[in-house]
């Protein structure tokens, strides 16, 4: 594969990828808002990318804290494997983690599937690695989604991961995909028109929206009763 001896981690990612993304977006759009719609592990490292402070308003799709114990049975057994030996074992034997030899339907570099192995391991997930302090900075409107089938990002890791933004104004709907009359949404659902296209007027609605209910500021760490929740 062309991933072996490929050089890369999941925090270069967030702290120099998306980071000069964001600078140069804001270089070439000075007058403009600035948006940002990410999906599971795009929703983890926004934080770690210090010019994140520069967003209006955030989308979290299914965005999560990977630490094993927050799923429960039976996913917990999966992601249990899947950090303590599919990621770390297979990476270092094939020199890359063959997740499409698996059935997972992406291959990663060692360095990020061994990064995320110990996230999966770690209770703080990445944040027991890395600082977490840009997180704090983040005052955008932040609307995260959740789906009661997404057997990769339950309820808890979700919560977990929205605890970390104690400046954002949160609206974060968990969403049971019977209520929407669909028989599975998932992990990646929500960006396919026959699942998740039932969402995406009101959400286009919110984002082009002038303004927003004013955000409530609280310094402790984001408490459910803080939430600014329009989950039905």
């Amino acid at each position: 594969s062309t991933l072996q001896g490929f050089s890369a981690r999941l925090q270069e990612w967030g702290m120099l990828d998306l980071d000069s993304v964001v600078l140069d977006a804001r270089r070439l759009q000075p007058n403009n808002r600035l948006i940002y719609v990410a999906h599971s592990l795009g929703a983890q490292i926004v934080g770690l990318a210090p010019a994140a402070q520069y967003f209006s308003r955030m989308v979290l799709i299914a965005g999560q804290i990977p630490y094993w114990r927050l799923w429960s049975m039976p996913y917990q057994s999966k992601m249990f494997l899947l950090g303590h030996v599919l990621l770390p074992g297979l990476s270092r034997w094939w020199g890359y983690f063959p997740g499409k030899r698996i059935g997972l339907g992406f291959d990663l570099p060692k360095g990020v599937a061994l990064e995320w192995a110990r996230w999966i391991r770690h209770p703080e997930g990445l944040f027991g690695y890395l600082p977490e302090h840009n997180y704090r900075k983040i005052d955008a409107w932040i609307r995260a989604y959740s789906f009661t089938d997404d057997e990769m990002a339950p309820e808890k890791a979700v919560r977990q991961l929205l605890q970390r933004f104690p400046r954002a104004g949160i609206e974060w709907r968990h969403i049971d995909p019977a209520d929407l009359g669909l028989e599975a949404i998932g992990h990646f659902g929500f960006f396919k028109k026959k699942r998740g296209g039932a969402l995406w007027a009101d959400l286009l609605q919110w984002i082009d929206a002038p303004s927003l209910p004013q955000k409530r500021e609280t310094d402790s760490p984001l408490l459910a009763q803080t939430w600014t929740d329009y989950k039905k």
